[in-house]
């Protein structure tokens, strides 16, 4: 099969969604698949260059495609223009044949309203309910609401990352006999060591890695800290709320036992969660939030590494409480305390839940996502 894989953005990028984005065409490749992942390039950037900075090897079923793409960011004000994309992307599309796989639902509403002439299935993969998120401008959620409506029930076929996310759009939107299936992110393969281990009282720090948002919960965790007063916090991640934070922990009193690393590649945060006692997953309640299935918490599970986590749809259908971590009332400084302490001071829980998130994410591989969404297609949409 041929899977038209499209993204208007611009690769190679280290945000998460670009990570996952690549590893899934990267994924379907090895699926007996003709991938193409269409997207704009950065220059002088070819396939090759583009996996080896995501650290994937080259194969023969995978290609990419850049196609011309325009981006303005004006201070206070970014704008995105994709007009030039889309249509060059109509235009490669129409001497194409196999399945549109799309996550942006401005190009997905482009692509289904011209999908007679493409003659083609669209599969959509929903990671959020953009109508809920963009707050108070009432213009712009009708406009969302009416885009998403016509998405879910015009696409092939729909895949969520999250059981709470697909019960909001059935209630929500019209989905009318569009096919869903449900299926959280993932973990490449080759994070699974072969040898497992894991003692708490060898292990040097507690960690967080991903990005520095707002609703990430980072600043919840550096608060946390103050009820910690042994303990050393490691944060991997960069961006603009990185000085913001630092001034946090200065203001809380704990700049002396948190450090900052700033962005580190995929690749390098490994070797950081080989000495990780506790990984965390802060989130807080927050519409991105809610549906969030984080890289990150498939990451940690793979290391084998305990987890304290928000209790929030996304992450509790994956972590169990008491079974693969601890879960904690997201925003709740002493609560998201506390369930690390009870970690802290039980090694032998420490070392079974570390167990545990190591047996149960070699359920959540990309190759296995990979499977899960061909059989979907097979079954439900080219049938």
């Amino acid at each position: 099969m041929t899977i038209l894989f499209t993204l208007p953005e611009i690769l190679p990028d280290n945000r998460a969604r670009f990570i996952q984005i690549v590893n899934t065409a990267h994924a379907l490749a090895k699926c007996d698949n003709e991938v193409d992942l269409i997207s704009g390039g950065k220059r002088r950037y070819k396939c090759r260059d583009i996996l080896s900075y995501y650290s994937l090897p080259p194969l023969s079923g995978l290609k990419m495609t850049f196609l011309p793409i325009v981006r303005k960011n004006i201070p206070l004000l970014p704008v995105s223009w994709n007009a030039v994309f889309n249509y060059s992307l109509m235009s490669y599309l129409n001497k194409k044949r196999g399945v549109i796989f799309v996550r942006h639902p401005k190009l997905a509403g482009f692509l289904l309203e011209r999908k007679e002439r493409l003659k083609m299935p669209v599969i959509y993969e929903a990671h959020e309910i953009f109508s809920l998120s963009v707050g108070d401008n009432l213009k712009k959620r009708r406009y969302m609401w009416a885009l998403e409506n016509f998405i879910f029930g015009g696409s092939d076929g729909v895949i969520t990352i999250s059981r709470r996310l697909r019960e909001d759009i059935d209630a929500l939107f019209n989905t009318g006999n569009t096919p869903f299936i449900t299926l959280p992110n993932a973990v490449r393969d080759d994070w699974l060591k072969e040898r497992w281990e894991y003692e708490l009282l060898s292990r040097e720090y507690l960690f967080y890695a991903g990005s520095l948002y707002n609703w990430k919960g980072v600043d919840i965790l550096i608060k946390a800290m103050k009820y910690l007063p042994d303990e050393k916090l490691v944060i991997a991640g960069g961006g603009s709320r990185l000085n913001q934070l630092r001034e946090l922990s200065g203001s809380t009193g704990v700049s002396d036992r948190v450090v900052f690393l700033g962005h580190l590649r995929q690749r390098d945060i490994v070797d950081y969660l080989a000495r990780a006692k506790i990984c965390i997953i802060p989130n807080v309640a927050h519409a991105p939030s809610e549906y969030s299935s984080p890289l990150k918490l498939f990451e940690f599970m793979a290391a084998g590494v305990p987890i304290v986590a928000s209790d929030l749809s996304g992450i509790n259908e994956v972590i169990v409480d008491g079974v693969h971590g601890v879960l904690f009332e997201p925003g709740n400084v002493e609560a998201l305390a506390g369930s690390i302490t009870s970690i802290l001071e039980n090694p032998d829980m420490a070392k079974r839940i570390a167990r545990n998130c190591y047996e149960k994410v070699k359920d959540f591989t990309y190759n296995k996502r990979a499977g899960k969404i061909m059989e979907f297609i097979d079954s439900q949409v080219t049938r």
